[in-house]
């Protein structure tokens, strides 16, 4: 997971990404027919895709974590030049950077098909020492794991699986 440590005038432009275009709103950004920018995360293909050629530049707005680590982007088609929507591994891209989208063909793209930018791919790519530190993950396994009511079927089940063994 590339977590990018940026500099004070990329932090001063991330801040101010977020409270003039997201603000205190935990939901994800529309684009409506007012809409004259977009604030997304770009970055560049090293490694070339059937959509997307090496160097080209993409924007990044929504990801996918876990084992296939795949950014949601919109770029250009490598064919055919127009812009598409794309899904391609995070480990194909490089040089993350925050920036605002002007064009108007990739506005209309994202008001056609009603597309969301989550507010969240910025703490995703960027440390930022402003924020508190999310909490820890738990992880609970079989032996320790939190019982169930006894009068429930799960933990008669469990339990009859448990005395089994």
């Amino acid at each position: 997971m590339p977590i990018i440590e940026p500099d004070p005038q990329t932090l001063a432009r991330l801040q101010r990404m977020e409270t003039e275009d997201f603000g205190a709103r935990p939901f994800n950004l529309r684009a409506d027919e007012h809409t004259t920018r977009l604030p997304l995360v770009a970055a560049n293909v090293i490694i070339q895709t059937n959509s997307f050629t090496a160097g080209q530049k993409v924007h990044i707005y929504d990801v996918y974590w876990g084992m296939n680590d795949n950014a949601l982007v919109v770029g250009r088609f490598r064919r055919k030049h127009d812009f598409i929507f794309g899904v391609i591994p995070i480990r194909k891209l490089d040089n993350f950077r925050p920036e605002y989208v002007y064009h108007p063909v990739v506005l209309n793209k994202f008001r056609r098909t009603d597309k969301a930018i989550n507010p969240g791919i910025f703490q995703r790519f960027f440390e930022r020492p402003d924020l508190p530190a999310p909490p820890p993950t738990t992880y609970h396994f079989a032996d320790d794991a939190p019982t169930a009511p006894a009068a429930s079927w799960l933990a008669r089940l469990w339990n009859g699986l448990r005395g089994s063994r």
